[in-house]
């Protein structure tokens, strides 16, 4: 019993180790995403921001 529970915490630090890049990587991808699209939409509607923003 004392042997799978290290070998699942073994597995678990392992898998958070390599996954952890991938999602660091997919939420500046999405913060990216969402600042352009915040940028485009000021551009494209400079007279209704506020409502724009809302939505």
């Amino acid at each position: 019993m004392n042997l799978e529970k290290k070998e699942e915490l073994e597995f678990q630090d392992y898998r958070f180790k390599t996954s952890l890049p991938g999602i660091r990587t997919g939420i500046i991808f999405g913060l990216v995403l969402y600042t352009i699209s915040g940028l485009l939409d000021n551009l494209s509607f400079p007279d209704s921001k506020e409502i724009i923003f809302l939505i």
